[in-house]
């Protein structure tokens, strides 16, 4: 699986299953495996993000962390963007 350390400062980087987290999060996938999630949308749209996530064969999509399930259960939700 491809794993990248996504946003490039480790401070910037969010655990996709983090519920506390009020702000809106977003997050890049390219393959089974997203980056860590972020709050920053432009860096999703970072005209460097090459530097960080490889280009090839891939199609990277950005997405909007809209919930967190646990088990079944809705542990969180945010407001659609």
């Amino acid at each position: 699986m491809d794993y990248w350390p996504y946003p490039p400062a480790e401070a910037d980087r969010i655990d996709p299953f983090d519920s506390m987290r009020t702000e809106t999060q977003y997050m890049v996938f390219g393959g089974d495996r997203p980056s860590s999630a972020f709050i920053e949308s432009a860096l999703s749209d970072a005209p460097d993000l090459y530097r960080w996530i490889p280009m090839g064969y891939k199609i990277l999509r950005r997405a909007q962390k809209v919930a967190v399930h646990r088990h079944g259960d809705l542990v969180r939700e945010w407001p659609v963007r």
